[in-house]
């Protein structure tokens, strides 16, 4: 990963490229689809929902940045695929629903094997006594 020296700071979403570390400001973790606020853009999908997502700009981390932005006279053009299908924030709610149910699961089991081992404590006891 290349070390820029250059502080953090706005950039449009309309110059985002892949390889750049972003952070997102003024959304709440419900309010969109990615799994973070902070994350490296990985895919031409990512600016696509932050376009979709009515984001307009966001902050460049430079340090943790592969690549910077594109400069103000490179336009990005982000394809469209014949096949509607689901957009690539659909996508990524649908991802980030199932590991917020999953989660949900796990803690639900933690809950009942913490309950189960206090009653097997007690019974232990009793049987001890």
């Amino acid at each position: 990963m290349t070390e820029f020296v250059v502080p953090e700071y706005r950039v449009s979403t309309d110059r985002l490229r892949v390889g750049v570390y972003i952070r997102l400001e003024g959304l709440k973790w419900h309010e969109h689809p990615f799994l973070f606020k902070n994350f490296k853009i990985t895919g031409e999908d990512q600016i696509q929902t932050l376009h979709e997502l009515g984001v307009k700009e966001v902050i460049c981390i430079p340090g943790k940045s592969d690549v910077l932005p594109l400069s103000d006279t490179v336009q990005v053009v982000v394809p469209r695929g014949e096949d509607a299908g689901k957009s690539p924030a659909e996508e990524l709610w649908r991802i980030k629903r199932e590991r917020t149910e999953r989660l949900q699961q796990q803690q639900e089991t933690i809950l009942q094997r913490e309950k189960n081992y206090v009653d097997s404590q007690e019974r232990v006891g009793k049987i001890m006594n």
